[in-house]
């Protein structure tokens, strides 16, 4: 029901910047997106030209110059308005709840992307193409992602993605990061808990997952002293904890491991 409501949001959205424009206007929306993962799912739809304004951390080219709103804990509502986009882009990761009725007040227009799992990932992107008049890129975009999808998944092996490392915070249910493993054909030995939760080490031991895999930047050297048998992972730190377009990556980086490691 959820993406249905959105999609109809952007039909009639698109519908408003029209006839404003006139009959024959081509619609060029000016958007804000107030997290890293939401400019990424721009701009693998084709609409990096449409990005008014980026939260901070976002991977936009420096040559464009374009506008820093904030970071995405705490979206600086003034340089959003004054930007006066046509549409703000709040995700649900991360984004404080308060920020769509402040913007919505104001008179900005907004749209919440939530992204559970792949298949809204996907979902996304098209929609995103639509908008913007980019559906061959956006088309691209999803083409390169199943022929990733379509690469044979790792041996049903016991996994965990831990975000950090000293304490573990592992990636339990109702996760992105926990359809990624799935989608990668691996177990997910932290599936007993929903969403992001530490661990202790005497828990971590007790579990001994098979493979681990972390953001590159954390370094493993206290997990190899736990775990001596598993193994270890490393992926790109925005592909894996960014729920955009990167997880493709994340995924591609997972399943060639395990046909190189994996018995």
């Amino acid at each position: 029901m959820q993406s249905v409501t959105q999609a109809t949001k952007i039909l009639i959205f698109l519908l408003s910047v029209q006839l404003a424009g006139g009959a024959n206007a081509v619609v060029r929306p000016s958007v804000v997106t107030l997290a890293p993962s939401l400019a990424d799912m721009v701009i693998a739809a084709g609409g990096l030209d449409h990005l008014a304004g980026v939260s901070y951390f976002s991977s936009v080219p420096p040559k464009l110059h374009i506008a820093r709103v904030g970071i995405y804990t705490n979206p600086d509502l003034e340089k959003i308005i004054a930007l006066q986009p046509d549409l703000v882009l709040i995700s649900t990761e991360g984004n404080p709840p308060h920020i769509k009725g402040a913007l919505e007040r104001a008179g900005v227009k907004t749209l919440v992307v939530t992204i559970k799992n792949i298949e809204d990932i996907f979902s996304w992107i098209k929609k995103l193409g639509h908008l913007f008049h980019s559906e061959p890129v956006a088309k691209e975009t999803l083409n390169q992602a199943k022929k990733i999808l379509s690469i044979p998944p790792c041996p049903s092996l016991t996994a965990m993605a831990l975000i950090e490392v000293s304490p573990p915070m592992a990636a339990g249910k109702d996760t992105f990061i926990h359809d990624l493993l799935t989608k990668a054909g691996l177990k997910n030995a932290a599936d007993y808990g929903r969403g992001y939760f530490y661990l202790d080490a005497e828990k971590l031991q007790e579990i001994n997952p098979e493979v681990i895999i972390l953001p590159s930047s954390k370094k493993p050297d206290v997990l190899l002293q736990l775990l001596p048998r598993t193994g270890f992972i490393h992926v790109n730190d925005n592909n894996l904890m960014r729920p955009g377009p990167g997880i493709f990556k994340a995924l591609e980086r997972i399943k060639k491991w395990c046909s190189s490691h994996a018995r």
